[in-house]
């Protein structure tokens, strides 16, 4: 069996509140994108777990997709599978490359060995393994509340556009993003944003880029290049450090403008993007 989990942008993010457990609320709409990576599973005697395309650092059982088989395996006596993961979405994107490749390991299970796990159960595991995974179980546009367990399914609609991604080679960790964040509440008019989307982009934006653009010059300047080519929205997703911006037309940006940057140019359509899971 071979799948594609793809990534994910957030359409603003916003960070309302801390909670007494020490974690935060947020407000987000997410939304999958084409950029994919290629899992292949396939019956074996022991797992085993083969990646190529961009480097896995740690052992495999570090692995999200190792995890996934390891609690059905213990759950639903899993059988144990050959796994080959080609690596395309980059590591710490802010994009969602490694939830994803955890969710659909554990639908592709479920389809492969006819396991009957119920979409319920399916995503109260894949909450287990992280929080932006169940997500993509679902894969259409969601808003999504609380620290990202809380999600709804909305009729988010727009024309074709055209999406660039730059991720320069700056990881940000989680610590780091949450380090300068002051959290405040959101007056984001989602309800409004979704039914007239082209007259409210202005409203979104993303906490996080105050928080770690003073300490990473290049992400401003990654961003100003991308508002040069006048983006109907330009933003960096999640805590980073992708940017990413929305065109109306092809924009004829060079890749030699983001030197030792990943870059990813491609249409995109929101409303008709992909397949969500069986």
């Amino acid at each position: 069996m071979v799948v594609f989990p793809n990534a994910k942008l957030n359409l603003g993010l916003f960070i309302t509140e801390k909670r007494g457990d020490g974690f935060h609320n947020l407000e987000s709409l997410f939304v999958p994108i084409p950029l994919a990576d290629i899992l292949e599973i396939l019956p074996a005697h022991a797992f085993q777990l083969t990646v190529t395309g961009l480097s896995f650092s740690g052992d495999y059982t570090d692995n999200i997709v190792y995890k996934a088989w390891k609690l059905l395996n213990e759950r639903h006596n899993c059988p144990p599978v050959r796994v080959f993961l080609r690596k395309i979405i980059p590591n710490g994107a802010g994009m969602g490359g490694g939830s994803s490749n955890g969710a659909f390991m554990l639908q592709a299970l479920n389809d492969l060995f006819q396991l009957q796990i119920d979409r319920d159960v399916l995503l109260n595991y894949a909450a287990q393994l992280g929080s932006d995974c169940p997500f993509f179980l679902y894969n259409k546009p969601m808003l999504v509340k609380g620290r990202g367990e809380m999600l709804t399914e909305i009729n988010f609609e727009i024309e074709s556009c055209w999406l660039v991604l730059v991720k320069p080679t700056i990881s940000i960790s989680t610590k780091e993003a949450f380090s300068g964040i002051s959290p405040k509440a959101s007056t984001m008019d989602w309800n409004t944003f979704i039914t007239n989307p082209v007259a409210n982009w202005s409203y979104l934006r993303n906490d996080f880029e105050a928080s770690v653009f003073p300490n990473h010059t290049a992400l401003g300047e990654i961003k100003k290049i991308l508002q040069e080519y006048n983006p109907f929205f330009c933003a960096m997703t999640g805590t980073g450090s992708t940017l990413f911006a929305l065109y109306e037309k092809e924009p004829h940006i060079s890749e030699a403008l983001f030197e030792s940057c990943f870059y990813w140019k491609g249409p995109y359509n929101f409303t008709h993007q992909l397949l969500p899971l069986s």
